[in-house]
């Protein structure tokens, strides 16, 4: 099985516990990828099934939707926009923000939503992991775009953004 990171504490675990509890004793092979890298594992047979949010455009391959995931603002509890429950993104000029790297899934859906705007988003930090942004999000270096799977909002605020982001689309 191939899946992005972020859907793993989530979905996977307890799904895999499920599983388990069932008395199943199938070993499970686990690859956590970017978006991108699970489709093409899943197309060249090196995974039975993934979960990502970028369809492969292969022939062999089905894109199959189990949900979507929307794109929020994390911010670290102490910031002052962070009791509010929507924003719009003329709200943020003034803010410091992370995005995720150029060629991620929801980098891709972050940047078609600022082009349908005509809007640019301009970004102080820029990571390849949800992980990394929810760790610099959590220390208050800065606020985040991610999908809302990747957030733990036992640590951080989340608000909704006003000027829609296409959510994730997360299939298998």
């Amino acid at each position: 099985m191939a899946t992005v990171r972020t859907v793993v504490a989530q979905l996977l675990i307890p799904a895999m516990n499920a599983f388990r509890a069932t008395g199943q004793t199938a070993r499970i092979r686990l690859l956590d990828s970017a978006a991108n890298e699970v489709a093409e594992a899943v197309a060249a047979g090196e995974a039975d099934f993934g979960i990502c949010s970028i369809p492969m455009l292969e022939p062999t391959t089905r894109f199959e939707l189990l949900f979507n995931d929307p794109i929020v603002l994390a911010l670290p509890l102490d910031h002052a926009l962070a009791r509010r429950e929507v924003l719009d993104l003329s709200d943020l000029e003034e803010t410091p923000l992370i995005l995720p790297a150029r060629g991620t899934g929801n980098r891709l859906l972050i940047d078609e939503a600022m082009a349908r705007v005509k809007r640019p988003l301009y970004w102080t930090y820029e990571v390849g992991r949800s992980s990394t942004a929810m760790e610099l999000v959590r220390e208050g270096v800065s606020a985040a775009l991610l999908s809302k799977f990747a957030v733990d909002a036992t640590q951080v605020a989340i608000c909704q953004l006003q000027t829609p982001v296409s959510p994730a689309r997360l299939a298998c």
